[in-house]
């Protein structure tokens, strides 16, 4: 893969590193990514870290490299992204011990941030009570902003909450109001990030 001097605006680069990663070329779209970010482009650190996380194509699964490149993003690119992706890190302790208080840490950057996704995971810890003590109003109100957003996975949290605090009728409607909304959605788009659990 080259970089002649006519296609490597960053548009362009951007453009040829997602069309890389739709056909699982994970070394082609590491090295437009790796060229963004020499061009100034924040948010390739966390294209990257992906590539690592999830193992693309002919790039096996490497955490420390996935986590190393997340921390960039948010360090040097102020990237809200990468700090949710450094939470999942830590939540499921890809290449790392679980650590509920660094991923608690990074979720609630990510969330302020505006990263909707973020706020369900925040309430998921709040709920169980993972690395701190069990906060049902913190955990309410993390999956009542994630549904707000449409996160339909907030709306099942937010019913199964409601449920175990003994409020069956009102978490029964939530449940069901959940799965009804991810039905609607997955069938108009089965790829919306709405009906993403994590």
């Amino acid at each position: 893969m080259s970089l002649d001097n006519s296609n490597n605006t960053i548009d362009n680069l951007v453009e040829r590193a997602e069309a890389a990663l739709r056909k699982s070329d994970g070394a082609g779209a590491l090295y437009l990514y790796k060229a963004l970010v020499k061009k100034g482009y924040k948010h390739a650190y966390c294209e990257i870290g992906n590539i690592y996380e999830l193992g693309v194509g002919e790039i096996d699964i490497d955490y420390k490299q996935a986590h190393d490149w997340y921390m960039k993003s948010v360090d040097d690119g102020d990237d809200p992204i990468g700090a949710y992706c450094l939470g999942r890190i830590y939540y499921l302790g890809r290449g790392k011990s679980i650590d509920y208080e660094k991923a608690e840490w990074y979720y609630k950057l990510a969330a302020d941030s505006g990263v909707t996704i973020a706020q369900l995971m925040l309430g998921r810890i709040y709920n169980l009570g993972l690395g701190n003590t069990r906060d049902i109003d913190k955990a309410r109100q993390s999956f009542q902003k994630a549904a707000k957003e449409g996160y339909v996975y907030a709306l099942k949290n937010l019913g199964s909450l409601e449920i175990s605090c003994g409020n069956i009728l009102k978490g029964v409607l939530l449940y069901v109001r959940g799965i009804w909304s991810h039905l609607m959605i997955y069938i108009n788009n089965k790829r919306d990030p709405r009906i993403r659990s994590a």
